[in-house]
């Protein structure tokens, strides 16, 4: 049976400002399929008013398809048009309404399939949005600019959208997406593509209420989860998926900023939140189960989280960034299992003996590199001109203080802490600066160096004043040191190899050198 609804009739109402036909003998209503021919009939509901505006539905196929197009306005041009080809069986639904304060407005919904869902609602200018869906079971939505509705928690009446686009594409089964955008001059794009036979679909939703940004999310795959929260304006946000059971959520609330997240593999999960301005967090996960953790409040800051980039194998690896802080860099690249990495900028805990609140700072710098297994490295940074830099290769290697502490901590200005970790089972702690209470105080100018290959290395360097620099270099088996530099302006350069080596420095005064070494050579001069 096919009907295609578009008649003379219809018409005329439309010029008398009345009421289009209703082909219906049972009330519809979105989301409810009333509608039944008994001989395996589609039906239609079109109710217009106004001037300019067309209705277009065609369908096709066996079971009961349902389409309810109501469009009212004053001198709106408005277009609705609706396709429907259905299986045996097939229990369709599509309704478009566009309200009296909707002009020149266009919606399109073309459903392929059985059991698929479709609902568009538009209030504004020029909003057009276009919902494609191929397969079976699938459900979309799109709001846009409602005239009266609840978006963020809060409530809109007489909102009008100018410019805005959305338009969702799905195929396969079971796939979801809801839109609801409210923002002038806004683009979302939704792509789910499910193309295994019996596989479930993937979950897309978007809120967007920024002007003048961007949401694109591309999900492949079966059991995909993408959540999109925007509210800045000149922003965007790309998200794609490829695989099984992945998790993005993105929150944006910073203007001319951008958020990028990449994941391929199984069951990974990343989350962002960004209020910077001018920012920008790209999270790249390839492998199994792999988690990100972003939170980004600053100008000018950048934030890169790759994890499994070589083989695409990695499993279990968790990055988590706190950035309160501007014109700061953080980047963590993870390869291998079981990873863990952690970073603060400008954020003030009860971790190390710090005093809770917050503490903003500027220009930090975090590099950490982690491949291999279960190697962790934690990094806090409270100041300015900051820079640290761990590089972990093997296996058990930690960054990271007995107390579960950070293993770099960095209080005052231009520190600077490089650590290298290989072999198996080292720890390293490096503590730089004090806080009293300022953010622009603290310790400045300090330099520590650490580098343990070997086994079973245990290593300390805690500078509390200005000017000292520490290198330590250990090797072999269970070799233990520890720098402790008080004063200002002291030097110490500590070398162990062999096995079950101690090595302790104290420099309280100023001006000290310190040179130990311990069946090894002696690392290079400063």
């Amino acid at each position: 049976m096919k009907k295609t609804i578009l008649t003379g009739a219809s018409i005329v109402a439309l010029a008398m400002g009345g009421t289009a036909m209703a082909q219906s003998a049972t009330p519809l209503a979105p989301g409810i399929t009333t509608c039944d021919t008994t001989s395996g009939g589609n039906c239609s509901d079109i109710e217009q008013t106004g001037n300019n505006e067309k209705a277009d539905v065609t369908q096709d196929g066996n079971g009961v398809s349902v389409a309810d197009i109501d469009q009212d306005g004053t001198g709106a041009q408005n277009a609705a048009t609706i396709v429907q080809t259905s299986a045996v069986g097939s229990a369709n639904e599509a309704r478009i309404l566009q309200t009296s304060r909707a002009k020149a407005n266009a919606a399109t919904i073309t459903q392929t399939g059985e059991g698929n869902l479709s609902s568009i609602e538009q209030s504004g200018d020029d909003s057009t949005a276009i919902n494609t869906q191929t397969g079976n079971d699938n459900s979309s939505r799109i709001l846009q600019a409602p005239v009266t509705g609840t978006i963020f928690g809060q409530t809109f009446d007489a909102i009008s959208t100018n410019n805005a686009t959305a338009t969702v594409t799905q195929t396969g089964d079971q796939n979801v997406s809801d839109v609801d955008q409210i923002g002038d001059d806004s683009f979302v794009i939704v792509n789910q593509t499910n193309l295994t036979p019996g596989a479930l679909g993937n979950a897309s939703l978007v809120e967007q209420a920024g002007n003048n940004s961007t949401v694109n999310v591309d999900q492949t795959g079966e059991l995909n989860d993408s959540r999109v929260v925007q509210a800045g304006n000149d922003a965007v946000i790309d998200v794609d998926q490829n695989g099984e059971g992945n998790i993005s959520n993105v929150t944006q609330a910073g203007a001319d900023s951008r958020v990028d997240v990449t994941q391929t593999g199984t069951a990974n999960k990343s989350f962002a939140i960004q209020v910077g301005f001018d920012s920008k967090i790209d999270v790249d996960q390839t492998g199994t189960s792999n988690l990100s953790d972003v939170g980004q409040v600053g100008v000018n800051s950048t934030i890169l989280v790759q994890q499994g980039q070589l083989d695409n194998t990695s499993a279990f690896n968790t990055a988590t960034v706190t950035e309160i802080a501007d014109n700061s860099l953080v980047d963590i690249a993870q390869d291998g299992d079981g990873n863990e990495a952690n970073v603060g900028q400008a954020f003030r805990n009860t971790i190390g003996g710090l005093a809770g609140g917050l503490l903003v700072n500027e220009n930090s710098d975090t590099y950490i590199d982690q491949v291999g297994t279960s190697l962790r490295a934690d990094v806090l940074q409270l100041g300015r001109d900051q820079m640290a830099t761990v590089n972990q290769t093997g296996m058990n290697n930690q960054v990271l203080a007995m107390d579960g502490s950070a293993g770099i901590v960095q209080i005052g200005r231009s520190q600077v802490a490089d650590v290298t970790q290989s072999g198996s089972d080292n720890r390293s702690v490096v503590r730089q600066g004090f806080f009293d209470g300022a953010a622009d105080t603290g310790s400045q100018s300090n330099f520590a160096e650490v580098k343990q290959t070997g086994e079973g290395g245990l290593s300390l360097i805690e500078q509390t004043n200005d000017s000292n620099r520490a290198k330590l270099e250990q090797g072999g088996m269970d070799n233990e040191s520890v720098i402790l530099q008080s004063g200002f302006s002291n030097t110490a350069n500590v070398a162990q190899g062999g096995t079950a080596n101690l090595s302790v420095v104290n420099q309280s005064g100023n001006g000290n050198t310190a040179t130990v070494g311990q069946n090894a050579a002696l690392p290079g001069a400063f």
